[in-house]
């Protein structure tokens, strides 16, 4: 908690407890055409206003001058007085770290640095780098809010606060990456906040903003989205206005390009807010004049705990390693020369655990023989078991089997001939039922007639394993001897969420599938799970049912 609640707190009731007649420091207002704002307490005088708020080498005069006051001696009650800010104290403030996710620090020499965590204090002079994919949020002491995003450096070069009030006075400078500020929450005017780059000054006057380096630090991005900030170009006197839906862009040497209307927030109605699986995946409305998106994951609404950032070309936003539960999605269009526009923010649920199980045996739209038919899939890591169904029709409406096992094997001896569907889902360990395979089709066929010789000389089968996933992304597939994959097997890329292997050894198998995009994302669609293959290339049998709830 910042120190200031707690000296205006003491203050007050001092006020309220001492009889004598001794005046109290006057109640800050806020900040007016840069000017702070004091209201007169019962028995202030110039003298003690001056005292309390001027800087050394101003005094009551200036006071009396400035707000034509006849006698410093008579102030009315409940009166407003003016100090310029230029006349005001100040003394040190500092940021709290709200939110950290990531590898954010701050850096105190080449080779030192401290993680920053929340509730941790950062003084004037703190230098701050994020790496990428990581972010972190600060507060002042006013509740203003700084933004650090992904791949950013910047130092709390000016960390002040008007004394007796919780009015900023701050300079924050970044060198690399993008920086966010949403100021003045409770509206009582800015003392003094400007972000600076190399490439120009921009001073609020405003409550939020985005300030961005781009294209090796030659490129300035400022976009507003609420108030008004003024951007002054590295050695220029010049100030432009950048109102609220406007943004500049400042270039080599200063030069600061007139404002022009950001682009509108895309429109995200209609994505799919339950999330089943583990790659996330928000296909929305193309945007006219965006050239690519920018999409946050973060917990929560205003956007400060943010946990993913993606840039994506085509409207379709994915994110890989969610844990299951509740999160919110923000996305932005960026237009040709780098500005990112309005945001749009929706609420979303992830719910991809307990993982769906590889489907391994039978093999998908492979004719197997009947009557008796085995069905294996992947053993999923922390499930209490898996609940499997057997139908008619892809629709499962009226399932022929519907059971519960704790093993990862299903030995069914009474299948007739005929067209079938099979599924299956993991159970976890609290009883929570995790999403179903996609219907995965079986032909059945009256079983040929075979001598004792056949069948003891039969040959092992073919494995194919099966996942969840679709037709327009291609996938890596791995399988080891062990689940940290340091002892290889087989490896191969596959356009169809399935892949056929020969004929293995008997043993245990992990095996693990990463969704390749066209676009250049890549992550984790199957987690390791392991498979125990027999001596005829089947899974080890395990039928032992769960009690049906």
């Amino acid at each position: 908690m910042h120190t200031i609640a707690l000296k205006q707190l003491t203050r007050g009731l001092l006020c309220l407890a001492v009889l004598l007649p001794l005046a109290c420091p006057a109640a800050p207002l806020g900040v007016q055409d840069g000017a702070l704002v004091v209201a007169v307490e019962p028995g202030d005088t110039l003298f003690n206003i001056a005292s309390d708020y001027l800087l050394p080498g101003h005094d009551w005069r200036d006071l009396q001058r400035f707000n034509q006051i006849r006698s410093p001696y008579r102030l009315r009650p409940g009166a407003r007085l003016r100090i310029p800010l230029a006349w005001a104290a100040t003394e040190p403030s500092s940021a709290r770290v709200l939110f950290a996710n990531g590898q954010v620090t701050r850096i105190l020499g080449p080779h030192a640095t401290i993680p920053l965590k929340p509730g941790m204090l950062l003084p004037e002079g703190s230098r701050i780098g994020s790496a990428p994919g990581a972010s972190a949020t600060l507060e002042l002491v006013d509740h203003s809010r700084i933004r650090v995003l992904p791949d950013t450096t910047l130092v709390l070069a000016h960390l002040q606060q008007y004394r007796h009030t919780d009015i900023i006075n701050t300079v924050i400078r970044f060198s690399r990456g993008q920086v966010e500020s949403s100021v003045d929450p409770a509206h009582r005017g800015i003392g003094r906040y400007e972000v600076n780059s190399p490439l120009a000054v921009t001073g609020v006057r405003g409550t939020q903003f985005r300030v961005g380096l781009q294209d090796n630090d030659t490129q300035m991005t400022n976009e507003v989205l609420k108030g008004v900030v003024a951007v002054q170009g590295a050695g220029s006197s010049l100030v432009s206005a950048v109102t609220a839906g406007q943004g500049t862009i400042v270039g080599p040497g200063g030069k600061v390009q007139a404002p022009r209307a950001l682009l509108p927030a895309p429109s995200l109605q209609g994505i799919a807010i339950l999330q089943p699986r583990p790659i996330a995946r928000f296909a929305y409305a193309s945007l006219p004049g965006a050239v690519s998106y920018r999409a946050i994951v973060a917990r929560d609404r205003a956007i400060d705990d943010i946990l993913l950032t993606g840039s994506f070309k085509n409207p379709v936003a994915k994110f890989a390693g969610l844990p299951d539960g509740k999160y919110y999605l923000a996305v932005s269009g960026v237009d040709a020369d780098g500005l990112e526009g309005r945001r749009q923010v929706v609420a979303f649920e992830t719910a991809a655990h307990p993982q769906t199980p590889v489907a391994v045996a039978p093999p998908r739209d492979t004719p197997v023989s009947g009557p008796r038919v085995e069905f294996d899939w992947g053993q999923v890591a922390n499930a209490g078991g898996y609940h499997f169904q057997l139908a008619r029709a892809p629709s499962f409406a009226a399932p022929l089997r519907d059971e519960r096992l704790t093993g990862t094997r299903l030995r069914l001896a009474d299948i007739a001939p005929g067209r079938y569907y099979w599924r299956v889902a993991s159970i976890g360990r609290d009883g929570h039922s995790g999403a179903f395979s996609a219907p995965l089709a079986l032909a059945v066929s009256a079983a040929p007639e075979r001598t004792a010789m056949q069948e003891q000389t039969r040959a092992p089968a073919a494995v194919q394993l099966s996942w969840p996933g679709d037709m327009t992304q291609a996938y890596r597939v791995e399988l080891a001897r062990d689940p940290d994959f340091t002892m290889p097997v087989a490896s191969g890329v596959t356009r169809t969420p399935r892949w056929r292997l020969a004929p293995l050894p008997a043993g245990t198998y992990y095996v693990r599938v990463e969704s390749l995009d066209a676009d250049g994302f890549h992550g984790l669609s199957l987690a390791p799970q392991r498979i125990l293959i027999d001596d005829n290339g089947d899974v080890t049998p395990n039928v032992r049912r769960l009690t049906r709830p």
